[in-house]
């Protein structure tokens, strides 16, 4: 039999059905798992591919629905709003619900009011079910209010942007473990009530949200990692944080002197990263930062570049006056085994260097990041910024290390 050009041959055409059968042999939990990576959209498609896969995604345990796979806003809002009519949803475990395209692009901003109803429909209906991962996403720096989501009551992971949290309607997520908010606009009395609504809670992630009250002030004794990625404020914004349970703390881009540390007894990892604005009555505040920091094993404080001149210079941060002001008062580090430091001009800060040195009888490595000075000529320790050295505490030997400097650091 002459073979046409183009034409699989008989053997080709026996390997790709033998792969097609290979993938259909899977097993349908297994199948489902791989689907859930898929759009919502594109999981109801595979409908048409045999008759195995015609019901199969009306088993999915995880929905993810995203404006941007519509074109028109009518498509889904009727996409949407039937989806619930053609399976069940009282076995959903992850939802999710990408609302980029809510905000003021062409052919939605005159039904936004629509979409918003219709995902509040769906949302209203999922959450009644056993739900146990939940993610928002919001475009509008306004925020929206969907208040009924922090009523969840199987709930143990949520993530949220941009969605509003209540100050005054309660807070009722019982089994929520891990929270990220993103985006949001926060105050001393809607903390108090996310905190209080949230009685098992261990990780919270705070990224750019914006503080409208000049004190807020976290208080927990179930949380165990907590990060504050940037926020912003009309006033010199103060955090107070007292969480005896909490074992890694991680701060970006804040100001020294607006966050005070208190009941810190589990600390374990600390990383600190300032940025170059001071609040104007650091040197006269109360606040304690450092002295939060003394159960850590683990501390990193670092500071910002700034750009002049078209070049990258390396200027003292905050870091400086941290040490200056709060260390002479500061416990023992008992339990200190590593500290990374940055922006400090080590050849004109050996003194308190050594002192937080000799009040840490554990530490192990020191190190300073983003120098290129010398250490050297000084009673205290001599190394380069080429290499390693050792410095003994006792007789307790101390490494002392130069990370290279990052090409990458924030303006």
């Amino acid at each position: 039999m002459v073979q046409r050009p183009g034409q699989m041959s008989t053997k080709e055409t026996w390997v790709e059905l033998s792969e097609l059968d290979r993938f259909n042999s899977l097993p349908d939990e297994l199948l489902l798992h791989i689907m859930c990576f898929l759009m919502a959209r594109q999981a109801v498609q595979t409908c048409i591919l045999s008759k195995r896969w015609k019901n199969l995604w009306r088993y999915l345990p995880c929905l993810n629905f995203d404006t941007q796979e519509f074109k028109y806003a009518k498509s889904f809002i009727r996409f949407i709003t039937s989806f619930p009519n053609f399976r069940s949803i009282s076995h959903i475990v992850t939802f999710r619900l990408d609302s980029y395209q809510f905000d003021g692009c062409w052919g939605w901003a005159n039904m936004i009011d629509d979409c918003l109803e219709a995902a509040r429909s769906l949302i209203t209906r999922v959450i009644e079910s056993r739900l146990r991962v939940l993610s928002i996403a919001y475009s509008s720096c306004n925020g929206i209010d969907f208040h009924y989501v922090y009523t969840c009551a199987f709930v143990e992971e949520m993530n949220l942007h941009c969605i509003l949290v209540p100050h005054e309607k309660p807070i009722a997520l019982v089994n929520l473990k891990r929270l990220n908010l993103s985006g949001a606009n926060l105050d001393g009395k809607s903390v108090k009530n996310l905190i209080s609504g949230c009685p098992v809670l261990e990780d919270l992630v705070l990224e750019k949200c914006f503080f409208q009250f000049p004190n807020v002030t976290i208080i927990s004794h179930t949380l165990k990692n907590l990060s504050i990625h940037g926020f912003e404020s009309r006033n010199e914004v103060e955090i107070h944080l007292s969480v005896p349970s909490l074992v890694s703390l991680h701060l970006t881009r804040v100001r020294l002197g607006c966050i005070s540390l208190k009941n810190m007894s589990s600390l374990v990892h600390a990383h600190i990263d300032f940025c170059f604005e001071v609040c104007a009555n650091y040197q006269n505040s109360t606040n304690e930062l450092l002295k939060g920091l003394s159960h850590a094993a683990y501390i990193e404080l670092t500071g910002s570049r700034i750009l002049k001149s078209d070049l990258w210079l390396i200027k003292e941060s905050p870091v400086k006056d941290l040490l200056v002001k709060e260390l002479p008062n500061c416990p023992a580090f008992a339990n200190l085994k590593s500290l990374y430091l940055t922006g400090l001009n080590v050849c004109n800060f050996i003194s308190p260097i050594s002192h937080f040195v000799h009040i840490s009888p554990n530490l192990e490595t020191l190190t300073f990041g983003n120098e290129e000075m010398m250490i050297s000529g000084t009673d205290a320790f001599t190394a380069s910024a080429t290499g390693n050295a050792v410095f003994l505490v006792g007789s307790m030997p101390v490494t002392i290390q130069f990370a290279q400097a990052d090409s990458n650091a924030n303006v």
